[in-house]
């Protein structure tokens, strides 16, 4: 039942993702941050949720009707810095097999990360995306805390 809760409402919001960039960096947002599919106990645990999310949004970059400009500003600057500064490091690393696989990762993030500065430019954009966060985190706040409250912390 959870699975074909969590698809329906990815598979209802793909399409907005079209229209409106920011929508799909919510949603991505939402399953990177929260994961409702690992909750699910059946074929939505495994289903690439997120990857289709983000492959949502890079299509959309073309087909938006939004405006999409980067907000360059002073931590922008050293954001994009830093994923330089692992690039480079990432090559001179004690173990690169492993190094360069954790680097594609990180590369995929960052590259959402910047498409979320380009896309989340209207105040009620960014405070519908800390309020995603905010959801996604303290939900399992919540969650844990009954769990706490009724074994007492125990297994």
């Amino acid at each position: 039942m959870r699975d074909l809760l969590v698809v329906s409402i990815v598979l209802a919001v793909l399409p907005f993702v079209f229209r409106h960039t920011w929508v799909g960096v919510m949603l991505w947002t939402w399953l990177s941050v929260m994961n409702p599919h690992k909750l699910a106990f059946g074929f939505a645990t495994e289903l690439p949720l997120a990857a289709a999310a983000a492959g949502t949004v890079l299509i959309s970059l073309l087909t938006t009707r939004d405006k999409l400009r980067m907000a360059w500003s002073p931590p922008v600057g050293v954001l994009f810095g830093f994923v330089i500064w692992m690039c480079l490091t990432t090559a001179f690393a004690f173990d690169p097999a492993g190094s360069w696989v954790q680097l594609n990762k990180i590369l995929k993030i960052q590259l959402m990360t910047a498409i979320a500065l380009m896309a989340l430019h209207e105040r009620k954009h960014i405070e519908l995306f800390l309020w995603v966060n905010v959801l996604s985190v303290g939900f399992f706040g919540f969650k844990g805390g009954i769990f706490t409250i009724l074994t007492g912390g125990s297994q």
